[in-house]
């Protein structure tokens, strides 16, 4: 397969982190950003309601463009989760709007499955002049002009690692420590089934370059606002079981994040809750986002259960055993559609 082949940018497998990273999205990539001592304008763009891969990997990336040279921004459409505001460079991350970019531009959408998950950011992508997409979704769309996908990464920031260790590219000490952070968190803090030999020994990596594990683990998961406390009292407490045991659930509403101060980007890491109780083989968090125009659904499973494919059949998708979907609609009727769909799905799997 030459790198003029159509179907070149169609893949790209970086395996263990450690050794280079070969394949022509990575040669593209690096062609798009142009020679040497050429100053490209880059956009780093990443999904809706960004978790802490899309952040750590936005911010690190932008580090080691700026180190090469280039003029690289972060712009996410919506707020950055307190918990990850320890971060260098979040403070200047833009909003969509805040951004007028000059022709031509190229622009990232990092671990974004498809251009409607950037939100408000999508017009900054598609106006961009070249486009690349960064993910380890196996749902991904290939929207970009050049896609790496992944999905046996742990994290896009374990690609992001190989990929700059393998060019020879400097990593800064900041972006050591958000690559660290975007790993640690998609693969929920290395307990996840996603957690890989080469992930383990990317982080250890990162740790003997300088990141201190203890001190980011606090700011991450110790850290807790007491509002953030009773929001997550008053998810457990809608705790039911459906289905004869097999599916839990969780919600909140657009009132309880009135009531307690907080919003939706509180919520983000709650749905694995829902797969802590023995013999539950699906957990569903559901959370009213948008006032409660719509519900966001985290869906979480055993692996005799692939969330991705449950996921898909509501337009959203993920990895096999942690996924989400965004169903219109307020609560009630979101959780009744999607219980009715996870019902069909698990008979169907008997």
């Amino acid at each position: 397969m030459t790198l003029d082949d159509p179907e070149a940018k169609r893949v790209g497998r970086s395996g263990d982190a450690r050794l280079p990273v070969r394949g022509a999205p990575i040669a593209r990539i690096v062609r798009e950003l142009g020679p040497p001592g050429r100053r490209a304008q880059v956009l780093l763009l990443a999904h809706e309601r960004p978790d802490g891969d899309a952040v750590g990997s936005c911010l690190a990336l932008g580090s080691i463009l700026r180190a090469r040279g280039h003029r690289a921004r972060v712009v996410l459409a919506d707020e950055v989760p307190r918990r990850y505001g320890f971060l260098r460079g979040v403070d200047r991350i833009a909003a969509p709007e805040e951004v007028r970019p000059r022709a031509p531009y190229v622009a990232f959408a990092i671990d974004a499955t498809d251009p409607h998950r950037l939100g408000a950011a999508g017009g900054l992508f598609e106006a961009a002049s070249r486009r690349i997409v960064i993910d380890h979704h196996a749902s991904n769309s290939f929207f970009g002009d050049v896609n790496w996908v992944d999905g046996r990464a742990s994290a896009v920031g374990e690609m992001i690692y190989g990929m700059a260790s393998s060019l020879s590219w400097r990593i800064p000490p900041d972006a050591h420590e958000a690559l660290y952070v975007a790993i640690l968190t998609d693969t929920g803090r290395f307990s996840f089934g996603n957690t890989t030999a080469g992930s383990l020994r990317v982080a250890a990596e990162l740790v003997e370059a300088g990141v201190d594990p203890e001190k980011v683990a606090q700011r991450i998961y110790s850290s807790r606002s007491l509002a953030e406390w009773e929001l997550e009292a008053r998810a457990r407490s809608s705790l039911r079981l459906e289905l004869g045991g097999r599916v839990a659930t969780m919600e909140l509403s657009a009132e309880d994040f009135r009531r307690t101060g907080t919003t939706p980007a509180a919520a983000n890491d709650l749905a694995s809750l829902t797969r802590t109780i023995e013999g539950v083989e699906l957990g569903l968090f559901f959370y009213e986002i948008d006032g409660g125009a719509r519900t966001k659904v985290g869906i979480r499973t055993s692996h005799a259960v692939d969330a991705n494919r449950l996921a898909a059949r509501l337009g959203g998708g993920g990895h096999p055993q942690a996924a989400g979907c965004v169903i219109e609609g307020r609560l009630d009727l979101s959780r009744r559609r999607m219980l009715e769909e996870a019902e069909r799905f698990l008979r169907r799997r008997r």
